[in-house]
């Protein structure tokens, strides 16, 4: 899904709202710290850091990459501490570090970029507006 967005966002960005783009960076910053949190890497992308647009697909590529990686490995009720970046301790399992965060998301871009009202583009279920 992400890649037929940035692709949308690349080739439309006339039509594409700056909010739309901003979380756009988000979710892919986000997927790429919690990625980090649970292989114990040290984070890379700040929260909201934006990127140009030619470089959302390499980034969404590696953090899927990744992504099957943890999937793939890790023990789901290992618990991740962490600390967020305001400075408050947490903990999580693995499992519960993939839970709604990133529907919660998608349902958030997807709802700006309809109300833009700019145009519509359908994506297997859903129907994105740019």
């Amino acid at each position: 899904m992400n890649q037929k967005l940035i692709h949308e966002f690349t080739h439309h960005s006339d039509k594409v709202s700056e909010k739309s783009v901003k979380w756009m960076n988000h979710i892919l910053n986000a997927q790429q710290i919690w990625n980090n949190r649970i292989s114990r890497q040290e984070e890379s992308y700040a929260i909201w850091q934006m990127h140009s647009l030619g470089a959302l697909k390499d980034i969404d590529t590696s953090n899927f990459a990744r992504t099957m990686d943890i999937l793939e490995t890790e023990d789901f009720l290992r618990v991740v501490e962490y600390t967020s970046s305001v400075g408050k301790a947490y903990s999580n399992s693995v499992k519960d570090s993939f839970s709604c965060d990133q529907s919660l998301h998608l349902s958030q871009r997807t709802n700006r970029l309809r109300l833009s009202g700019k145009w519509r583009k359908s994506f297997g279920y859903g129907l994105y507006c740019f």
